[in-house]
């Protein structure tokens, strides 16, 4: 599985990409609790739009997704 840090838009352009949740929350300087979290929302269809999203260094919001690794 890869994790990414999507823009909280209807694009949802990568902002971070980690192949763990760990490693994603290193690089967001958020704890891997929040990732998880992010991502089930997410999943679930709980996160709607800008709510329950988080700015980032850069002022973006963003979203936690999961998505399957595709391989050759």
């Amino acid at each position: 599985m890869i994790w990414m840090a999507v823009t909280a838009d209807d694009y949802e352009l990568p902002i971070v990409v980690a192949k763990t949740s760990r490693e994603l929350a290193e690089k967001m300087n958020v704890k891997q609790s929040t990732i998880s979290c992010m991502e089930s929302r997410y999943r679930r269809g709980i996160t709607k739009g800008i709510k329950n999203t988080k700015p980032t260094k850069y002022g973006e919001y963003y979203r936690v997704v999961k998505v399957k690794e595709i391989s050759e």
